[in-house]
């Protein structure tokens, strides 16, 4: 990972962590499904995505029988080269095979530069963090909004 990498990987994981302890949810960190053949050291920020687990009351259980729905969720990504998170919910991947299990709902989220009226993607380079609080003010805003994902466990 680039060493910028490690910085937004700590912001991201701390604005997920407050919308969490808010909410009194449940969340982990892990590589994307198409990154996983790769080893973790080749994995920059953006093969990395976040579960915002409404069922899991403040933590993963050890115990899947102890009434959490493995398979609902929210999850966020981050494409460092496009300037935006992807906010995935309302995505149904349950029951029987069908159109549905071809779609993907989702939210991105885009930072204004409030001196220009330009989103970041527009201006080129790398985009700077985002002060404290302004991804988990969406995030909790977006959570409120949508449901969470519903995907099959087989």
């Amino acid at each position: 990972m680039h060493s910028s990498d490690y910085t937004w990987m700590a912001y991201i994981d701390g604005e997920v962590r407050a919308v969490c302890q808010t909410k009194g949810w449940g969340h982990q960190v892990r590589r994307n499904w198409s990154a996983r053949r790769k080893p973790v050291a080749e994995s920059p920020i953006d093969d990395y995505e976040w579960k915002l687990i409404p069922e899991a009351d403040g933590k993963l259980p050890d115990d899947l029988e102890a009434g959490f729905n493995e398979g609902v969720y929210y999850v966020l990504s981050f494409d460092k080269v496009q300037a935006r998170f992807v906010f995935q919910h309302d995505t149904s991947h349950g029951g029987a095979m069908g159109s549905h299990w071809e779609e993907t709902t989702y939210t991105q989220i885009r930072r204004l530069d409030e001196e220009t009226g330009l989103f970041q993607d527009q201006l080129g380079g790398s985009p700077p963090l985002p002060p404290a609080g302004w991804l988990r003010d969406h995030l909790l805003a977006l959570t409120n909004r949508f449901t969470p994902n519903s995907f099959s466990l087989t």
